[in-house]
C-alpha cells in the first residue's frame, strides 16, 4: 500500500509536465512529418479549420479503424489491403520499441533483444503479429507515421477497434508505474543521444509518454494507468467529453 501511495504523486507529476504543461514538448509533437516538431513552422497534422474538426470528429466515431496498421513494416502484411493474421484476440500493446519487442519475444519464447540481424521494424512487426500483439508500425510512405495517426491508433485501441483485436483490453510492455520524468526531460531514443536532441526533433520514446498521459486525460478511470505493471490488462472507460477537451486544445495550435 505505501509503494502505492509513493507513486500515485509521481504519476501526477509525470502527467503535469508531460500534457498538463502548455509549455510541454507534447503540443509540439503534431507535426505532418514524423518526429518534427511544430515550433519550427511545420503544419499540424489535424489541419486547421473545418480539416481539424473533421479530423477529431472522425476519431471520436471510429472511423478508420479497419486498416492495416502494419503497412510498410513486413513484408507479409506491408501492403494497404493486408490485414495480420492473428490466431487468437490481439490486445492493443503500448510500450517503448525495446521493450515491445522483448515482450512480443517473451510471448513466443525467443531471445528478448534485438541482434542486429535483418530489419528491426520488419522483425518486431512479425514477432508481435505472430504473439497475437496488436501494435503501431506504420512505415509506408502512402500513409507516413505521425502523432494523428498515433492518436487514431490509440483510439481504436481503446474502443477495440483494431483489426484482429475483438476486445477493448489493452496492455503495456513497459510498466507506465516504472516512467521516470527524467526520461521526458532528457531522452536518449534516436534521434536524441545522451539527453541531447536536435533542436527540431523530438524523440521516439517521447511517444509513448504522450500515449499514457492521453490515456490518463481520455479515460474516466485514467489514474489506473500508473497502477499497472508489464502486461497488467486496462479496459479504458472511455470519456467523450474529456477527449472533446483534449481536442480542443489540440485544435487552438492552429488557430
Amino acid at each position: 500500500m505505501l509503494e502505492m501511495q509513493s507513486r500515485a504523486p509521481a504519476a501526477k507529476t509525470i502527467c503535469d509536465t508531460v500534457i498538463k504543461d502548455q509549455n510541454s514538448k507534447f503540443w509540439e509533437m503534431w507535426g505532418s512529418v514524423a518526429w518534427q516538431k511544430t515550433s519550427l513552422r511545420e503544419h499540424h497534422c489535424f489541419g486547421k479549420g473545418a480539416d481539424a474538426e473533421r479530423f477529431f470528429s472522425d476519431i471520436l466515431e471510429g472511423k478508420q479503424c479497419d486498416v492495416n496498421w502494419y503497412e510498410g513494416a513486413e513484408p507479409g502484411v506491408n501492403s494497404q489491403d493486408a490485414r495480420p493474421q492473428f490466431t487468437s484476440p490481439a490486445p492493443a500493446l503500448f510500450g517503448f520499441d525495446d521493450t515491445i519487442f522483448e515482450f512480443c519475444s517473451g510471448q513466443l519464447g525467443m531471445q528478448r533483444y534485438f541482434d542486429g540481424k535483418g530489419n528491426f521494424n520488419a522483425e518486431l512487426a512479425h514477432r508481435c503479429i505472430s504473439a497475437n500483439q496488436n501494435i503501431l508500425r506504420l512505415l509506408s510512405s502512402r500513409t507516413p507515421w505521425n502523432m494523428c495517426q498515433n492518436l487514431r491508433w490509440t483510439l481504436c485501441a481503446i474502443n477495440g477497434l483494431l483489426p484482429g483485436q475483438d476486445q477493448r483490453k489493452l496492455h503495456f510492455a513497459t510498466a507506465p508505474r516504472d516512467l521516470k520524468i527524467e526520461t521526458w526531460q532528457h531522452p536518449d531514443s534516436w534521434p536524441c543521444d545522451n539527453g541531447v536532441c536536435p533542436d527540431d526533433k523530438f524523440a521516439v520514446g517521447d511517444v509513448f509518454f504522450a500515449e499514457v498521459c492521453m490515456l490518463h486525460r481520455v479515460c474516466d478511470n485514467g489514474a489506473e494507468v500508473f497502477s499497472l505493471g508489464v502486461g497488467d490488462p486496462m479496459t479504458c472507460v472511455f470519456s467523450p467529453n474529456r477527449f472533446q477537451k483534449l481536442a480542443g486544445e489540440l485544435k487552438a495550435l492552429s488557430d
